[in-house]
């Protein structure tokens, strides 16, 4: 793997608000600005994991909300492509898949609307992110250290994590090739931890807090972020549902003809295409996720 931009962010300070997938979703990214104000978390406790830009329908205002914000913020695959105006978004759809028929409605959008001071503050990001917490190494990545728009789902087996986990330690992108004990990713907009251990790695962890702008497929229109904390001298993360203003959110859509499908899935909690789901994911639409 070539080497990645990567921001060291040295020892930081815990509990740590996480989220990404903002999809353009303003009203879910004010309620957890809000959230995190009223929780007391400062901006320098709150990481993004990339996609603050998609299937909404107010992507100026999310990315500069976000900005104004002042988080530790990575690129998506999103902003990799407005900030060198791709001629798609770049999510690593299978091409004529469904997903892929209904990026070609919102991308365009999303293009349009963002400024030129926007996108170069997209290619100013950082690829990943590494920081140390109770002396572990951890590793923030939008889909994969392999690829930006891999997505990683919790029923994959441990292997496919592992690989990850080698790939981020033999490259050059950890100081001195630490190895990352914890990796935490966006992307596959569901929400999971997985704790990976064998004879050869002990207490790996893969994180993924959901999307903040989409539900998790579960029949509920909550959406989703997450908290790390250190609780008896281990990292634990919590995962956390986030109620916001849902109908302010689809009436923006069908003001800008974003009707691809995702607007109903704000309403119904399902998402219009699940081709990028394995099996097991598939299975599990409409079940409610629980907190954790």
């Amino acid at each position: 793997m070539s080497k990645t931009n990567t921001l060291d962010l040295g020892k930081i300070q815990t509990p740590l608000l996480i989220f990404g997938g903002c999809y353009s979703n303003l009203q879910a990214t004010q309620a957890l600005q809000t959230w995190a104000q009223d929780n007391n978390f400062k901006p320098e406790q709150c990481i993004c994991t990339g996609d603050m830009v998609a299937y909404c329908g107010n992507p100026f205002e999310t990315v500069e909300l976000i900005r104004d914000w002042g988080v530790h913020c990575i690129q998506g695959n999103v902003e990799q492509s407005l900030a060198t105006k791709a001629d798609d978004c770049g999510c690593g759809f299978t091409e004529g898949s469904v997903c892929d028929t209904l990026s070609r409605g919102w991308y365009p959008f999303a293009d349009n609307a963002v400024s030129q001071n926007q996108r170069d503050w997209f290619k100013a990001l950082p690829e990943h992110l590494q920081f140390s917490i109770a002396e572990k190494s951890i590793q923030v990545v939008h889909g994969a250290g392999s690829d930006v728009s891999r997505f990683m789902f919790a029923s994959q087996p441990d292997s496919d994590f592992l690989d990850e986990f080698a790939l981020l330690e033999s490259s050059n992108n950890t100081e001195n090739n630490t190895e990352a004990d914890i990796i935490i990713a966006g992307h596959s907009g569901l929400p999971f931890t997985k704790h990976i251990s064998n004879n050869n790695h002990k207490n790996k962890q893969w994180h993924n807090s959901g999307a903040l702008g989409m539900p998790a497929n579960d029949g509920t229109q909550d959406v989703w972020f997450s908290v790390l904390n250190v609780i008896d001298g281990e990292i634990q993360f919590s995962h956390h549902r986030l109620e916001y203003d849902v109908e302010s959110t689809i009436q923006q859509m069908l003001k800008n003809n974003l009707t691809q499908g995702y607007h109903e899935a704000l309403k119904t909690g399902l998402w219009p295409s699940m081709d990028v789901l394995p099996e097991i994911e598939k299975r599990q639409q409409g079940i409610k996720v629980r907190n954790s």
